[in-house]
């Protein structure tokens, strides 16, 4: 795992590079790349609770927003660690068009559980609702 500078030099980085804007850099990103890669994660799986996540879903999707929002709410307090509650109350936020309140959601589900790729799809769809993205162009 050489690091070699492909700004300045394109040469092995090594303790000469200190005084380097780019140096500095690629150690803060190094160290914050071994941070991340050396946690670990396991995610809780309830396939009752999931059984209930779609039941009220399918309240949702039959137009009763207000009664599978209840359900969910409710499930959330016991279940805030499962990764599918919080894409379900995104989801639901999402139809309601609290598209902000959505994307926090599908980001804690990701937090939770980072190869959900449903959020990573979900995720672009909900900027662009909220116009994040003018003319095909991300716009902050």
């Amino acid at each position: 795992m050489t690091l070699i500078c492909p700004r300045c030099c394109a040469e092995i980085r090594n303790s000469e590079c200190e005084g380097c804007s780019y140096y500095k850099d690629s150690q803060k990103f190094a160290i914050e790349k071994a941070k991340k890669s050396s946690q670990h994660f396991t995610i809780r799986i309830a396939p009752e609770v999931d059984d209930e996540i779609d039941r009220a879903l399918r309240m949702v999707e039959a137009g009763n927003i207000a009664n599978g929002e209840l359900v969910i709410r409710s499930l959330m307090k016991e279940n805030a660690d499962l990764y599918t509650i919080h894409f379900a109350m995104g989801t639901i936020h999402g139809v309601k068009g609290q598209h902000d309140d959505a994307m926090a959601c599908f980001d804690k589900s990701i937090e939770i559980y980072p190869y959900f790729v449903d959020c990573w799809f979900i995720e672009p769809l909900v900027r662009r609702k909220n116009g994040y993205y003018r003319n095909g162009c991300f716009a902050p």
